[in-house]
């Protein structure tokens, strides 16, 4: 092999480097997005179900509801503290700004190794390229697992070639779907106290 043709390799080593390092850090990017998304709903979700369990628990001690309209009520109440209780768990359990500072944490030495490295001559590239790997790897076994959607986001954002094999019809037709249903479910979750609410003074306007 001639020292011309090993420097197209070595440029398209590393080429293919930062192709690599790209699609990593917008997949961390939208794992930091995700997490920080449901770090904050969670956290309005307990307020909102709280004071929604206190409204309730106070309505018979400030006005005079039927029976019927009493144990809705209370039932109102105690599914909305079990329900926020659930929440106070998960919101424990899945630790989502921790999580979230991580890939923060990775994100900015992603960013920070692809400058690096784009700021290489081919020739420190292929000096430097095991190193780089290593640290490269590194970082990616501190990272979150990316979910199948932040993938197909990243896809389509980096308008990649092979983006029409990657996903089939199907495939398209799903993660589309689960796009709209991310973004109806959180707000589902939020006006449901308020549907419970408009059906108890919907109730006790008709007792």
């Amino acid at each position: 092999m001639n020292e011309v043709d090993l420097q197209e390799d070595v440029k398209f080593l590393k080429r293919d480097f930062l192709h690599d390092i790209d699609y990593t850090q917008s997949n961390c990017s939208y794992i930091q997005k995700r997490l920080n998304k449901w770090d904050i709903y969670t956290k309005i979700y307990i307020v909102e179900y709280s004071l929604f369990s206190i409204f309730f628990s106070m309505i018979p001690k400030y006005f005079t509801p039927s029976q019927d309209l009493l144990a809705l009520l209370d039932f109102s109440s105690v599914s909305v503290s079990i329900v926020m209780l659930i929440f106070s768990l998960y919101v424990s359990l899945a630790n989502y700004q921790k999580r979230a500072e991580t890939a923060v944490d990775i994100l900015n030495r992603l960013k920070k190794m692809k400058k690096e490295i784009t700021a290489f001559s081919e020739e420190e590239f292929e000096e430097k390229h095991q190193y780089c790997l290593k640290k490269y790897n590194s970082i990616v076994r501190q990272m979150e697992i990316r979910s199948d959607l932040d993938f197909y986001r990243t896809c389509k954002d980096k308008h990649d070639p092979n983006y029409p094999h990657l996903f089939g019809f199907w495939q398209e037709a799903y993660y589309r779907g689960a796009i709209v249903w991310n973004f109806i479910f959180p707000i589902a979750i939020f006006i449901f106290p308020f549907i419970v609410s408009f059906y108890l003074w919907y109730i006790g306007g008709a007792a």
